[in-house]
């Protein structure tokens, strides 16, 4: 992780200390999850916990990680934020983050304010009750903000990473000879950007409900060559 308890850090609300729900080793060596809530009464806590742990079984199991599962520490903090009108920012969250060992970060709504999922930059949000009914929401979320992978749909923006899963070259994009992978246009804009399959959990999630495999291949190395940095 690399991770070093903050000197301080300033809580809203209440708060227990980190809880760690699932450990494979050092933090040094590990990829630290935490999870954070974010409109749970005191009485929902124990249902957060649950919350936590079909995550965690729902990005476990996709391929690259589900051969990795020894690499991943996770934790959760429990607090109490039922804030309608000022919910849980993302410093206030990586605060609370940060009282766990922390690389990666989720927050898990429990309220229908937040309507679906984002992920970038070490943190993903996801809505409960969408997560429980579609499970490839989160595993989504966690190739955004672990893997760098940029949405494969047409959202009329450019890449967020250009030149990982989404290439500006039609010719020489970065998976060419890669086995499984083939080129084909639009990737987060329509035109004048490439993927590598025809759809994947960056494209249409929808169709990868059973399907371990569904990041495809191209994706699968990206997520294991930054898996490959811990043990």
């Amino acid at each position: 992780s690399g991770w070093s308890p903050p000197l301080t850090v300033t809580i809203i609300g209440n708060t227990s200390s980190c809880t760690d729900v699932e450990l494979s080793g050092s933090p040094s060596q590990k990829i630290d999850v935490t999870f954070i809530p974010n409109y749970y009464s005191e009485s929902d806590l124990t249902q957060f916990s649950e919350d936590v742990q079909t995550t965690i079984s729902d990005i476990l199991y996709y391929h690259p990680f589900s051969s990795k599962t020894d690499l991943f520490n996770f934790h959760r903090v429990d607090v109490v934020n039922l804030r309608d009108s000022d919910p849980l920012g993302e410093n206030e969250a990586r605060a609370y983050a940060s009282l766990c060992p922390t690389d990666q970060m989720i927050v898990i709504y429990n309220n229908w304010n937040f309507p679906g999922g984002l992920g970038m930059d070490g943190a993903a949000v996801v809505n409960r009750q969408i997560n429980n009914q579609w499970p490839v929401l989160t595993p989504h979320e966690f190739g955004h903000s672990f893997g760098n992978l940029n949405d494969e749909g047409n959202l009329n923006r450019v890449p967020i990473w250009p030149e990982r899963n989404c290439s500006s070259s039609k010719n020489n994009p970065p998976w060419k000879g890669y086995p499984g992978t083939i080129t084909i246009e639009g990737c987060r804009i329509d035109k004048g950007w490439f993927r590598s399959s025809l759809n994947s959990m960056m494209n249409d999630p929808d169709e990868f409900i059973t399907d371990p495999n569904g990041f495809k291949p191209w994706n699968i190395k990206l997520l294991t060559d930054k898996l490959n940095q811990y043990r």
